[in-house]
């Protein structure tokens, strides 16, 4: 169990919203984690961290067991008054007109790591790939001021979300691959002692301790995708083509001009490599 501070994190701004989400999940029944860019400064304020990048917005993975338990979620929320809908998006919901509240289907509602609605004006669609295999074995409580008890996305499985969604949209979703540069410059920090008490085998091999982190980051990453084969092939998949990509790749470059400028391009592509290699490594028990 984690605890971590809205006011010493300064994102005090979020509690009312969590006590909405909180009060409207119990009422429902559904169960729910944090994704997103909050779920990515939770995990980074667990370690002392401060996130690069500033969001306003939530991201809120629920399992529902079909869209009528989804709908009276939403239901739920809005008769609180401080939601609205937002137009032409029905995975979405303002609070007091300035936070977007994404609401994230996943379960029952899933077909093929999608979730589609059926609206008057069409078919809305949203890909949850993944999460139901990070909110499996990825998501780690924590308790916000002492109050709040959640399940959040850890950055394991925060990295897993992030490839898929840029793989998804790769002109849309380069902020994806800046919250990645951004856990791979910090995971040797993160790894702490483990680095010397769980995966001292690699300290022989490596010659920089930040390409062994970003190993361990893949052997972090590897319980989530070995239930799910085809979670597993997807994620392999887009680091495989990043690497044969690579000079001209569009992943080793952004992961780059991210955090990594002032080195040379091959090491973050060593980085990814590490990270690949992770994946495949077996940790004796």
């Amino acid at each position: 169990m984690y605890n971590v501070s809205l006011t010493e994190w300064h994102r005090q701004r979020f509690k009312p919203i969590f006590a909405c989400i909180e009060r409207a999940c119990e009422e429902v029944g559904v169960e729910f984690y944090l994704v997103g860019a909050v779920a990515r400064d939770i995990s980074m304020a667990i370690h002392g961290m401060e996130s690069s990048r500033v969001t306003r917005d939530l991201d809120v993975a629920v399992l529902v067991t079909d869209e009528a338990e989804y709908q009276q979620l939403k239901n739920n929320l809005l008769a609180q008054g401080d939601f609205a809908e937002v137009r032409g998006i029905p995975f979405t919901l303002k609070y007091a007109g300035q936070t977007d509240v994404d609401l994230m289907p996943f379960g029952g509602l899933e077909l093929d790591g999608n979730v589609r609605l059926n609206r008057g004006e069409g078919v809305a669609s949203l890909s949850v790939t993944g999460f139901s295999e990070v909110y499996t074995r990825g998501t780690q409580a924590v308790t916000l001021d002492d109050k709040y008890t959640f399940q959040v996305c850890g950055l394991p499985g925060m990295v897993v979300l992030k490839l898929i969604a840029y793989d998804d949209r790769p002109e849309h979703r380069l902020k994806d691959l800046a919250d990645i540069s951004f856990i791979l410059k910090n995971y040797l920090d993160i790894t702490g002692e483990s680095i010397y008490d769980i995966h001292y085998d690699l300290l022989e091999a490596s010659d920089s301790l930040e390409h062994t982190a970003a190993r361990i980051l893949g052997r972090d990453i590897r319980p989530l995708l070995d239930p799910s084969p085809a979670l597993r092939q997807r994620i392999t998949d887009i680091l495989d083509r990043a690497i044969a990509e690579w000079p001209e790749g569009e992943v080793v470059n952004q992961l780059h001009s991210a955090q990594y400028r002032v080195f040379p391009l091959d090491y973050v592509f060593h980085l990814v490599e590490q990270l690949r290699k992770g994946l495949d490594d077996q940790l004796e028990s």
